[in-house]
């Protein structure tokens, strides 16, 4: 009998305060959510992405400069290293009296060097530092003017270094970029001069 009078009396008194049904906030209640925000993803400000857009304006500002002036210090260096194998094949030519083709492949961006007694066979260089030249990342060879074929592009070109005889002449351009390098080349003098931009 009294456990009857105790469900009654709960019924008539109605949901505890901070309850599951009660309308008075307690220290238990969970607070209501807008049922719009509720799920909804994350996003960015429009002054967080300045910012981010701000530090990578820095880190371009910073960088590119010192990428584009890597390229033209390669671009230098590459035209010195053709220049003093030209120089080499053609004053050794004379003293080892060796006859010397230099090959250059336009597609391949490197120069190879070959070696005959003769003239007539010509086997691959034996000596490492003669061998030829790989030019470095972002610097090509943009063309090559001989003598009898004017200006090739692609593909490869050879020139010859003889002990006897006349040697040909050249002009080769390098590029990496909007940067260019002429190398000449002077047969009768031996000369063989580097200067900037397309000549």
């Amino acid at each position: 009998m009294d456990h009857f009078r105790k469900d009654a009396i709960a019924r008539e008194s109605g949901p505890v305060p901070g309850g599951s049904g009660s309308i008075f906030p307690g220290p238990f209640s969970r607070p209501s959510q807008d049922p719009r925000k509720a799920g909804a993803p994350p996003g960015f400000t429009f002054l967080e992405i300045l910012a981010v857009l701000t530090i990578l304006a820095g880190i371009l500002a910073l960088v590119l400069p010192r990428f584009v002036d890597l390229r033209i210090t390669y671009l230098r260096t590459d035209a010195g290293r053709v220049a003093t194998l030209v120089r080499y094949l053609n004053e050794s030519s004379d003293t080892r009296r060796v006859y010397y083709r230099l090959g250059f492949d336009l597609d391949s961006e490197s120069l190879r060097v070959a070696r005959s007694v003769d003239g007539k066979k010509y086997k691959e260089e034996p000596e490492p530092a003669l061998k030829g030249i790989k030019l470095r990342s972002g610097v090509e060879l943009v063309d090559i003017v001989v003598p009898g074929l004017g200006k090739v592009a692609s593909g490869e070109v050879a020139v010859l270094f003889s002990p006897a005889g006349p040697r040909e002449s050249f002009i080769l351009h390098i590029g990496s970029g909007d940067s260019m390098k002429t190398l000449s080349f002077n047969p009768y003098s031996g000369r063989v001069k580097v200067e900037d931009g397309y000549t």
